[in-house]
C-alpha cells in the first residue's frame, strides 16, 4: 500500500503534525529533543538523511519519514485503529520503546500476561489483537475502552515522570485526548 492510500495513517500523521506545531521550528533548551520541525528532531533527521538540516524539512518529507521510519517500521497500521494511531502519536514524542512499554503495562492492567520489555513483537501484538478482537461477543465489549483508558493513564504517567514541568500539562493533555 502507498502512503497516499492509507487513510488511517494520513489521519494519524495529520494529528501528529498538529500536535507537534506543524512547520514551526523549535529549539527550546528545556526540551530534550533539541532542534525540531514537524516533530522530527535534527538528531533523527541526521540519522535518516545525513547532511539534511531540519530547518529545510518540508511537510511532505516529514510525512514520508513518518510513513517509512515509524508507521511501517513499527507496524502501527497492524493494530486496531484507535490503539495504533494513539501509540504512533505517543511514540513520536516518547520514542518507540517507551511507547511499547506503556502499551505492555496497559495490557497487564487489562489482565494480559506480557513483559514490559519495550518490544512490539509477535507475542505482544498477538495478545493485543486477541484481546481487541471485534468478533468477540459481549464478554469483550468494553475491551477497547478499557485498553485505551489504561494506555492513556500509562502515557500520562510517563510524561509526569520526565520532570519537565514546563511541558507536562500539554503532554498530559495530549495523552488523555482522543
Amino acid at each position: 500500500m502507498k502512503m497516499e492510500e492509507d487513510f488511517v495513517f494520513l489521519k494519524a500523521v495529520e494529528q501528529v503534525l498538529l500536535d507537534e506545531g506543524g512547520d514551526k521550528l523549535t529549539d527550546d533548551p528545556r526540551d530534550h529533543g533539541g532542534r525540531t520541525k514537524f516533530g522530527i528532531t535534527q538528531r533523527l533527521l541526521t540519522a535518516i538523511l545525513p547532511g539534511k538540516i531540519v530547518d529545510s524539512l518540508t511537510e511532505d518529507e516529514a510525512k514520508q519519514i513518518y510513513w517509512v521510519h515509524w508507521w511501517l517500521e513499527y507496524r502501527f497500521g497492524l493494530l486496531p485503529e484507535r490503539v495504533g494511531t494513539k501509540l504512533f502519536n505517543f511514540a513520536v514524542t516518547a520514542g518507540p520503546s517507551p511507547a511499547f512499554k506503556c502499551l505492555q503495562r496497559a495490557m497487564r492492567a487489562n489482565g494480559m500476561n506480557v513483559k514490559d520489555d519495550g518490544v512490539m513483537g509477535p507475542i505482544t501484538r498477538g495478545l493485543l489483537l486477541n484481546f481487541l478482537d471485534t468478533q468477540m461477543l459481549a464478554e469483550n465489549a468494553c475491551n477497547e475502552l478499557c485498553m485505551m483508558a489504561a494506555l492513556k493513564s500509562e502515557m500520562a504517567g510517563f510524561y509526569r515522570d520526565l520532570d519537565q514541568p514546563v511541558f507536562e500539562a500539554g503532554w498530559v493533555n495530549r495523552a488523555y485526548r482522543g
